[in-house]
């Protein structure tokens, strides 16, 4: 056989290596990506399931800021909260009811 065609022939092998491994780094990329959006969504929904509550003066009141605007919504359209003397007051039982995790931030677990 011709060595330039040989030549040839062996710079195709390496071109395909090297494209066979950028094609498995990108699949690869691609799974780590697909997690990481999986694990945030899910992160997300644990989170806006979830309601933090402290007790002053013998109420459960709300014991953090709570920035997304769907889980706020969410916890006064089912009554889970309410705003009562500038305090945001919590129905722990009615969080229970509706599948929420009540987590009392004043106790250690």
């Amino acid at each position: 056989m011709d060595p330039e065609i040989q030549q040839q022939l062996i710079d195709i092998e390496q071109r395909i290596r090297v494209l066979e491994k950028m094609i498995a780094l990108d699949r690869f990329k691609a799974e780590q990506e697909k997690t990481r959006r999986i694990t945030k969504q899910n992160q997300i929904k644990a989170d806006r399931m979830t309601v933090r509550i402290r007790y002053e003066d013998g109420q459960p009141v709300l014991a953090e800021y709570i920035k997304d605007p769907v889980k706020f919504n969410n916890l006064v359209r089912k009554r889970i909260i309410e705003k009562r003397r500038g305090k945001w007051i919590v129905h722990p039982c009615v969080a229970k009811q509706n599948g929420y995790l009540v987590l009392d931030e004043g106790r250690s677990q």
